[in-house]
């Protein structure tokens, strides 16, 4: 892991960026605040060294519960009394991506607006280090997650719906034979008289509380796009978002040219900047300029668009109800 120092000073200035290309909330780094904003009231608990690596004002004594009733309101005040933000970059390098950037930028023509597209796209490596790592749910997780629920909004449901999917579908019947598979082994079932299906929607019927085959279908391409039969995979909706995101960010840059999507050094940053966060593979399809206007015409038609927060679906049927009584997921 990578521990970089952040200055406060510098976000403050990039922060409007982060916001506006990239869905920045200051949320995102919850427990980092928290760290500046428990120096900051614990005067005497912490060493010198690191009050004046991470305050600009001295310490001092404060109650904690008094200071952490709202979390807006602390992370307002590290903003103003912070000097540095702890942040984890993982592997990837804070210089390396600096350097990427400035390689295609004269020297002559860098502008402030370089330097602070340099260093949001520095935050965004920070920012999806932490996504990928939390699964989406930053320092919220005890917060976010019931286990039972999420079992079942993760795991079960979606399998309910494909057998609700599979049972309610129109399509002429050629055989009423069901063949399973469990454990390594194969059983073939007559199925006389329609006895399993009979005896399978009822309850799929009560327990999943959907209405019709439309809308289980819908549910399961919006809500669970790689376990249902369409849609994409996340990793390739945050790719898409982050290079679609990137590339609008790259049109304020001083090697921009007015009236061009792209042009050739932007595209060359485009590339390696999304190779190094590991969202385009080396030597792949996508690892090629014509590819990549190809999906920028794209994305330009479907304006993709991405939440950084895996906000649990707090999925339940109206006939089985989360609450003290269940005991499990179905």
């Amino acid at each position: 892991m990578a521990y970089i120092n952040f200055p406060i000073k510098l976000l403050k200035k990039i922060e409007p960026l982060l916001e506006e290309y990239f869905s920045y909330e200051r949320s995102m780094f919850h427990l980092e605040f928290e760290e500046i904003h428990n120096i900051y009231i614990q005067n005497g608990k912490y060493s010198k060294e690191q009050e004046e690596t991470y305050l600009t004002v001295p310490s001092f004594k404060q109650s904690y519960i008094e200071t952490s009733l709202n979390t807006e309101k602390i992370y307002e005040t590290m903003m103003q009394v912070g000097k540095a933000i702890m942040l984890d970059f993982g592997d990837y390098d804070f210089n390396k991506i600096l350097q990427m950037y400035f390689d295609l930028v004269d020297e002559e023509s860098v502008t402030e607006t370089d330097w602070n597209i340099a260093y949001s796209l520095v935050m965004v490596a920070a920012i999806y280090h932490k996504y990928v790592n939390s699964d989406g749910f930053f320092d919220f997780r005890d917060f976010l997650v019931n286990d039972l629920q999420s079992v079942y909004n993760t795991f079960v449901r979606p399998d309910l719906l494909k057998l609700y999917e599979m049972f309610h579908d129109k399509k002429q019947i050629k055989s009423n034979t069901i063949r399973i598979e469990y454990n390594n082994e194969v059983i073939t079932l007559d199925n006389f008289d329609n006895w399993f299906m009979n005896m399978i929607t009822p309850y799929l019927d009560k327990y999943l509380g959907v209405s019709s085959l439309e809308e289980a279908q819908k549910e399961l391409e919006e809500d669970y796009p790689t376990k249902g039969r369409k849609g994409r995979k996340k990793n390739c909706i945050v790719a898409d978002w982050i290079l679609w995101q990137t590339t609008q960010l790259l049109q304020l840059s001083s090697f921009a040219e007015a009236n061009v999507q792209i042009n050739k050094s932007q595209a060359a940053f485009l590339l390696d900047y999304m190779k190094y966060l590991r969202l385009i593979e080396e030597d792949s399809q996508k690892d090629d300029p014509l590819n990549l206007r190809a999906t920028l015409n794209n994305l330009k038609k479907n304006n993709p668009k991405f939440n950084w927060w895996n906000i649990p679906k707090q999925k339940e049927s109206p006939n089985n109800p989360f609450n003290t009584d269940i005991h499990r997921a179905w």
